[in-house]
């Protein structure tokens, strides 16, 4: 499937990091913004905790060594609901 010449250009440019769920665990146990633990992870990206929000924490690490190199241009976060129906940015 081509995307034509705006997604050409963009693929050309920029490199894409792409992170589907950071709350598998919660998810699985019918909890949409908790984790296991009853965390809301949404919560902890100023100061994550390596052993208690590790996804957090690699998500951050690896946005914070982009971003010395200067390959980081901008982060969006997708949310669902669980009482409506869609997402949201």
């Amino acid at each position: 499937m081509d995307a034509g010449p705006h997604g050409r250009m963009l693929r050309d440019q920029f490199v894409f990091k792409l992170v589907p769920m950071i709350n598998p665990d919660g998810v699985s146990r019918g909890h949409w913004r908790m984790d296991a633990n009853g965390e809301n992870l949404n919560r902890f990206y100023n100061n994550p905790s390596k052993s208690h929000h590790p996804n957090v924490f690699y998500i951050r690490e690896l946005a914070e060594k982009l971003s010395q190199n200067n390959l980081f241009f901008f982060y969006i976060d997708f949310h669902s609901h669980a009482c409506k129906k869609g997402c949201f940015v």
